[in-house]
């Protein structure tokens, strides 16, 4: 059984299948996963809460569900919401978490081996090219560029993903906030970094996933998207964002 997040050597060595929460059944369904329309927004003062609410009322609410399906009685609830503006694609996630903890403390460290984590799966629009991102409570980020091609060859050669880092610091935007033991992180991405230029309508394929750690180092993984075996990078399981042409 892997648990593949940055590839399954990295994760493997990293926490060890006794410390992960996954998938010991098989789901028995086979879902298709959704077409997910991404709403217009206007540009979103991440200072100003209450309209980034009601920014994204319109939104459709997508779970994140956890792999293992013996967990989804105890499940710590997650949702996300995707909208757009003329400058950036934003992403909404609100995640409860009773012991919510990161101890990251440098730009482009595993967040994921240092506690809760969001991971943000999304295509390079028009190329082969596909991001993911972790992101911390207290605003660390890991940053990845990835082919297909890419990651397979690093599994086959057992390397590292060194060669994949992004080290540009506005590659994205991130803002965590905490009400209670409700995590909200609003993921702002800009136009540019995903060359979408929205002259027209298209799609881009995405995937939300979470890490959440309880108090003993444990964790249970979650996903947008329900899988039948775990794989994050698998991009048949991601949500289709349908993003419409830019308004006049």
């Amino acid at each position: 059984m892997q648990c593949l997040c940055l590839n399954a050597l990295l994760v493997l060595s990293a926490v060890g299948l006794s410390s992960c929460k996954i998938a010991h059944t098989q789901p028995t369904h086979d879902m298709p996963q959704p077409s997910v329309a991404v709403i217009e927004v206007p540009l979103l003062n991440p200072d100003d809460k209450p309209s980034i609410e009601h920014a994204f009322d319109g939104a459709p609410i997508l779970p994140l569900h956890p792999l293992d399906e013996s967990e989804a009685g105890k499940a710590e609830p997650a949702t996300v919401q995707f909208g757009i503006s003329s400058e950036a694609l934003w992403v909404y996630v609100k995640a409860e978490d009773n012991y919510l903890h990161n101890d990251a403390q440098a730009f482009n460290q595993l967040v994921y081996r240092h506690g809760d984590t969001i991971e943000l799966f999304l295509d390079v629009h028009n190329t082969d090219e596909y991001l993911e991102i972790h992101f911390s409570p207290s605003g660390q980020r890991l940053q990845l560029r990835w082919t297909e091609a890419i990651r397979k060859r690093l599994i086959v050669e057992k390397s590292d993903h060194k060669e994949c880092l992004v080290w540009q610091k506005d590659l994205v935007e991130d803002y965590s906030w905490v009400q209670g033991n409700l995590w909200n992180l609003l993921i702002k991405v800009p136009l540019s970094t995903i060359e979408l230029d929205r002259k027209q309508a298209t799609a881009l394929r995405a995937s939300v996933c979470r890490y959440n750690y309880d108090n003993e180092g444990a964790f249970t993984l979650y996903s947008t998207t329900y899988q039948t075996d775990p794989d994050f990078h698998r991009h048949s399981d991601w949500l289709r964002l349908t993003i419409p042409a830019r308004n006049p």
